[in-house]
């Protein structure tokens, strides 16, 4: 089963910190990278070649961060986003909650200064170079990557949640329906509670016309909300299964049974037929959604320093390249005697 589902056929890049986001263009020709300390490269995924870095800007030091350590993980990135039309990168960071822009060149266009410990994620609108952007009581900003403006000013969730998350709420994050008008946030403390909202156009302005939440769960410690391919199904990541729900017919889908550890990280074939799944150990499953069965699993960590596995042996994030057999996995360090982590790309047939 492993010869058959999975094949590693390429590695890009060595970093001297752990991986913690990766994202890639609508076509799957170029693959950005972040790691935890460093600055962020763009990949050609065809020829395996580095193309571009981008310099993390620094940030004053603040009083309570005293050590070389302490300073460097003020940048450390949360979520990394590439717009359809290959012309825009965005990222946030954890610890400031600042999001930062620039151009496929490395030129810096702008940031929006954020909040200490407020999380984020970012999100092109499909199909566009308009940046969604969180606020801090859940209204969502659309920056236009191209003029450098906000274009506009979306509601977030109801007043009473709102209330509720911005007093609370620590991490916010969208996922975009390539598909269907739908923007999805899922907002996480205690509990989880993912909201829709759909929107639409009104005098050439984009307008949210109607809003719903659909669950609450408990709390997950990864960013992990994903729209399942050709249909209008979302998924997200839990401490102990990934669950989804039909838009269309309003009602849960799953959650997805199997006899590992605890899911880390997850995402969909192109097609939306075989779901991808990283578990706490280190190990990758394909799963059919159509036949609800296991295809295959294979270890994407077959070497790691030994020290690290007390504590984190998983891959901390995957994505299968848009229009193409390839799955791209971030782990953590190899025991090749470099102690560098990588992006392993694996060929599933």
């Amino acid at each position: 089963m492993k010869s058959i589902y999975s094949k590693m056929v390429a590695q890009l890049g060595l970093f001297e910190s752990d991986i913690m986001c990766i994202a890639s263009t609508l076509d799957g020709a170029m693959i950005a990278i972040a790691p935890e300390k460093g600055d962020i490269e763009l990949w050609d995924v065809a020829t395996g070649t580095h193309i571009v870095q981008i310099a993390i800007p620094t940030v004053e030091r603040d009083s309570q961060f005293n050590t070389k350590e302490n300073f460097q993980e003020v940048n450390s990135p949360y979520s990394l986003a590439l717009s359809d039309d290959g012309l825009f990168v965005a990222a946030s960071f954890r610890q400031t909650g600042n999001i930062y822009i620039w151009t496929f060149e490395g030129e810096l266009l702008g940031y929006f200064q954020g909040e200490k410990g407020f999380m984020r994620d970012v999100r092109f609108l499909p199909g566009t170079s308009l940046l969604l952007i969180v606020l801090r009581d859940t209204r969502i900003q659309l920056w236009d990557a191209s003029t450098q403006k906000i274009h506009t000013v979306l509601l977030g969730v109801n007043s009473q949640q709102s209330r509720l998350l911005a007093k609370a709420g620590y991490v916010y994050n969208i996922a975009c329906s390539p598909y269907s008008p739908y923007i999805a946030l899922d907002f996480t403390d205690k509990h989880t509670c993912i909201s829709l909202l759909e929107i639409g156009m009104e005098r050439e302005k984009i307008v949210c016309n109607k809003q719903r939440s659909f669950f609450w769960n408990e709390a997950r410690h990864w960013n992990q909300l994903q729209y399942r391919q050709n249909t209008q199904q979302i998924y997200h990541l839990s401490q102990k299964a990934i669950e989804g729900y039909d838009i269309h017919q309003q009602k849960s889908v799953g959650p997805i049974q199997y006899a590992g550890i605890q899911p880390m990280s997850f995402c969909f074939s192109p097609q939306g037929d075989i779901l991808a799944f990283a578990d706490y150990d280190g190990l990758v499953y394909l799963w059919d959604l159509e036949k609800h069965t296991l295809l295959s699993q294979f270890d994407a960590l077959e070497h790691v320093i030994p020290e690290y596995l007390h504590y984190d042996r998983s891959i901390q994030w995957m994505n299968w390249l848009p229009q193409s057999h390839l799955l791209a996995t971030a782990g953590i360090k190899m025991t090749d005697g470099s102690g560098m982590t990588t992006i392993k790309l694996w060929q599933i047939v």
